[in-house]
């Protein structure tokens, strides 16, 4: 029986996650962002479990807009330790490991003023190199960054590969709360947390490109004229 049990456990995991990919697939065109080509892995695992159908938009003390899909609540400690049981099957180091389970108690507490510095920091960069960055710099107001949290990583045709964040042609933001890769192709396991954090400066540098009319270089989080 409990044998049994595991299994219909997996397979309900397996499902949800298909479920939760088709779902959450976002609306991308021609755009730049976290392209997930250096794993030959991408495990589709919801760290942070599922997303809240009925959670409401929040909105940063800049006034960044964030679709959180819940995720601004605490973490149930059995998906912690479900999570991290999946960690370790795949090979993940322990102190990778450690390092999702501090995000997740900090994902909650931080996670606007998380969104309020990635905008912060893009902005001085662009506004320091002057000319059209400084001018995009102040055409990209706070309320233009439109951010959706999604669980897991999410196909783009136009590359033909997962990214687990994209800015779209739009300017709109989607970004995985959560996911495993590797660091590079010589790692031998999957040793890179992606973290909303460092995907939200990585995409908001992609929509101040978007703004200054940059389509043939990715800038992500690095200053424009560097």
């Amino acid at each position: 029986m409990r044998i049994k049990l595991i299994v219909i456990a997996s397979a309900v995991i397996v499902v949800s996650s298909i479920v939760l990919y088709f779902k959450y697939q976002p609306d991308i065109e021609n755009t730049g962002g976290n392209i997930v080509a250096e794993d030959p892995n991408t495990y589709f695992f919801p760290f942070l479990g599922f997303p809240s159908e009925n959670a409401a938009v929040l909105t940063t003390p800049l006034g960044c807009r964030v679709q959180a899909h819940g995720w601004d609540g605490a973490v149930r400690p059995k998906r912690i330790r479900k999570a991290r049981k999946f960690m370790a099957s795949i090979g993940v180091p322990d102190y990778v490991q450690q390092e999702y389970v501090d995000y997740a108690a900090a994902l909650p507490v931080d996670l606007l003023s998380w969104i309020d510095a990635a905008y912060l920091s893009i902005r001085i960069k662009w506004a320091q190199c002057g000319g059209r960055y400084a001018e995009a710099a102040n055409k990209v107001k706070p309320d233009d960054i439109n951010i959706t949290l999604v669980p897991l990583p999410f196909w783009v045709p136009y590359y033909g590969k997962f990214a687990v964040g994209m800015t779209e042609s739009n300017g709109n933001i989607t970004i995985c709360v959560a996911a495993i890769t590797r660091s590079s192709v010589d790692s031998p396991t999957p040793d890179w947390l992606r973290r909303v954090d460092r995907l939200a400066e990585f995409e908001i540098g992609n929509r101040f490109a978007l703004a200054a009319g940059i389509r043939d270089r990715e800038i992500g989080n690095n200053s424009p004229c560097g």
